[in-house]
């Protein structure tokens, strides 16, 4: 109901300004400032049914004890703490069956196997991207690409120094 009374209608309008070559830096912020709430809204429920419904459920009919599926991300300070909060799952599982598979099997740095499993992880979410919407736009590897050099950014002085813009990079980088 969400996307289709409030998104949709906003799309099809910024589409209809751009078909007129009409449209302003003005129009687009505003319609971008528009789409916030319901975007926020749809991100959240989609949270929710992915990690409190579906989840519980599958680990219901499992018999699966751990139903810790996330911890608090929403209060991240930095991309890195992100990251490692939100889906814990598929965290434990990079971490258990590629990062550290990766340094004994082929003994390569920290660094390089962070790359390494940062690299297959974006692959594979673009993947079953392409899967679902049978277009391959790498939008979603780009984005999640960005978190390496990120999480070096966040590991600054910078950052450490300055905990509120800490906090508020990691906030800002959880509406991505």
């Amino acid at each position: 109901m969400i996307t289709q009374y409030y998104i949709w209608d906003q799309v099809t309008n910024i589409k209809a300004f751009d078909r007129d070559h009409r449209s302003s830096a003005l129009h687009l912020v505003d319609n971008v400032i528009r789409l916030v709430v319901p975007f926020t809204i749809n991100y959240l429920l989609i949270f929710y049914i992915i990690f409190e419904c579906i989840c519980n459920a599958f680990a219901e009919l499992t018999r699966f004890a751990d139903r810790e599926f996330y911890s608090d991300w929403w209060n991240s300070c930095s991309f890195d703490e992100f990251s490692r909060k939100w889906n814990k799952p598929v965290h434990h599982f990079l971490l258990k069956h590629v990062y550290a598979s990766t340094i004994s099997s082929y003994g390569v740095s920290r660094s390089a196997a962070a790359i390494m499993t940062l690299f297959l992880s974006s692959l594979v979410h673009e993947l079953l991207m392409v899967i679902v919407t049978r277009k391959l736009r790498l939008y979603l590897f780009l984005a999640q690409m960005t978190q390496l050099p990120l999480t070096y950014i966040g590991r600054s002085k910078l950052f450490k120094t300055r905990p509120a813009l800490a906090n508020d990079s990691g906030s800002a980088y959880s509406l991505r």
